[in-house]
């Protein structure tokens, strides 16, 4: 598991929660891994990640 796999989930599920069910782990680990990602993107929040990311090529 890795922050881009995390990450790769956020545009198509909203919440820490819906991403752990979702991939079967921690809601701990997902917010580790999203403060990981806002940090590498230098983004502001989530949805500023996705943006950047999009705009970069990282995401479909």
């Amino acid at each position: 598991m890795s922050s881009t796999t995390v990450s790769g989930h956020t545009p198509c599920i909203s919440g820490n929660r819906e991403v752990a069910r979702e991939l079967g782990i921690a809601e701990e680990t997902v917010k580790g891994y999203m403060s990981n990602v806002l940090q590498k993107l230098q983004a502001s929040d989530r949805t500023h990640a996705v943006v950047i990311a999009l705009r970069r090529g990282m995401l479909d």
